[in-house]
């Protein structure tokens, strides 16, 4: 069974560091991404904040799908593959600076954001020109490597049609790869 197989993965991880949202540039943004794994099953969550110390969060937008991980075959640090494909997509206001961020950049051409509320936009998440990650069944190919309690991510390869397409599954770099701590 995979959940046992790969049990150093299947945790509840937060990224190490809180960074800059590039989201809007002139708004004052920062984001911590989070991953829980179970099973066949994993949710992303990325928690934007007013402040750069992620303390007062403003919005949420969480994806959830299915993962299968494998064995890798070419990388000398032993990081596993990773595949998530994404089948839902909810963006939530925390509060009413979120809702006010949110409504901003018009995400996805939708601008009602209620407090409190997930809103479903899976399929919204399909358009074009939607900046959302990954949804609406499409596939995220990855690699982790899991060691000393931390958990490191590579860039990941993604079979959407208005993302760079590489030819390859990427591997891992120390100075560019994301790094979470068990939450």
């Amino acid at each position: 069974k995979q959940e046992a197989k790969y049990a150093e993965v299947m945790r509840n991880w937060k990224s190490s560091q809180c960074a800059s949202s590039t989201l809007i540039p002139t708004l004052n943004t920062h984001y911590r991404i989070e991953y829980d794994f179970y099973g066949d099953a994993f949710v992303k969550r990325f928690n934007y904040f007013s402040d750069d110390s992620c303390q007062t969060q403003v919005a949420q937008i969480v994806y959830s799908g299915n993962v299968v991980i494998s064995e890798g075959k070419d990388d000398p640090e032993g990081s596993r593959y990773l595949d998530m494909t994404y089948s839902k997509v909810t963006v939530t206001a925390s509060n009413d600076n979120g809702m006010r961020f949110l409504q901003t950049i018009n995400l996805c051409g939708q601008s009602n954001f209620p407090v409190g509320t997930a809103v479903d936009m899976t399929a919204a998440s399909s358009g074009p020109t939607c900046i959302l990650q990954n949804s609406n069944n499409v596939t995220l190919y990855d690699r982790y490597v899991v060691s000393n309690s931390v958990m490191r991510m590579g860039s990941g390869v993604s079979e959407k049609p208005n993302f760079l397409i590489k030819s390859s599954r990427p591997g891992l770099d120390q100075n560019q790869d994301d790094a979470f701590v068990v939450r």
